[in-house]
């Protein structure tokens, strides 16, 4: 089974937390990290200092993230606000502006962001995992190879996960886009199992987990928005394209016949069917950096 650990908008709020601090982000949150002992792991958090100077409410406001300097003309992640008027990560500036004159472009700041972020990915490796993460926000690792060092099997991996990693969403599926979806629908104080249309109570999971059963990937992927497939770059244009010729859910396209969606859209089609049917690729676990060490010998006087 599959973990995803989730913190939505998590570069939109590192770089709001940057323009109303005046000063490094991921500096001071790490120092104020080291004093109170808490985990660096929801940005939310991070950004509520106990001076108000930090808060970042402009999340309540229409707001997205510019591009970044040289790069194609989208917008990245965007609040709650701009996803009503219907803007979404990898539209187009122009667009985004003409659904919602009042959007506020906030520019981006990879570099706090990818400082803030790493210190997450510690966390989730000090629990033994090797976690993929490809995008800021999203950490995957596999659970069974944890089970041994901590006990009570999925519960106790899970377990270990909320204390390490605070507030994160967490889910859990046989699959990465399917713990991903699970993790959308995960709130800090639910415990909840889905699907199960004849519900025999929640799995013993900590609070902020969604478990989705290998027999159940189906029918819990069924019923969600085709929009979930921009989760993976390569298909970030092709949920527009379903939308319009007819196909609003995973469970409409999971039942097109794999040879058509070939001769339709590809390998990109195939790979949302895949998604859609609850398989996906291997996870590919990130190599932390290996150490740089230089050595200067002097001659002696």
């Amino acid at each position: 089974m599959v973990i995803c650990a989730l913190i939505p908008r998590f570069e939109l709020v590192a770089a709001l937390g940057e323009r109303r601090a005046l000063s490094g982000l991921s500096e001071r949150c790490s120092a104020e990290i080291d004093r109170s002992g808490a985990h660096p792991t929801d940005a939310r958090a991070a950004l509520r200092p106990k001076r108000p100077a930090c808060a970042p409410p402009l999340l309540a406001e229409p707001v997205a993230l510019a591009p970044e300097a040289g790069r194609e003309q989208m917008v990245g992640e965007v609040s709650a606000p701009a996803e009503a008027f219907g803007v979404v990560r990898g539209m187009r500036v122009g667009e985004a502006l003409t659904r919602c004159p009042e959007l506020r472009l906030v520019s981006p700041d990879p570099e706090g962001v990818r400082k803030l972020w790493s210190a997450v990915l510690d966390r989730v490796e000090s629990l033994g995992a090797a976690p993929e993460s490809d995008h800021a926000g999203e950490a995957y690792f596999e659970a069974e190879g944890l089970h041994g060092l901590h006990g009570d099997g999925l519960a106790g991996v899970l377990a270990v996960a909320r204390r390490a990693l605070g507030s994160a969403r967490l889910g859990v599926g046989p699959s990465r886009f399917a713990a991903y979806a699970a993790a959308l629908q995960a709130r800090p104080r639910h415990l909840a199992r889905a699907p199960d249309p004849q519900p025999l109570g929640p799995r013993p999971a900590p609070a902020g987990a969604v478990v989705v059963e290998p027999a159940d990937v189906s029918r819990f992927l069924a019923p969600l928005p085709v929009g979930l497939l921009r989760v993976r770059p390569e298909l970030s244009s092709l949920p527009e394209t379903l939308e319009r010729l007819g196909l609003r859910t995973l469970g409409e396209l999971a039942a097109l016949p794999s040879r058509s969606v070939a001769e339709r859209f590809g390998h990109p089609g195939l790979l949302a069917l895949d998604l859609a049917r609850g398989r996906d690729t291997p996870l590919e676990p990130r190599r932390p950096p290996e150490p740089v060490t230089e050595r200067l010998d002097l001659p002696e006087a």
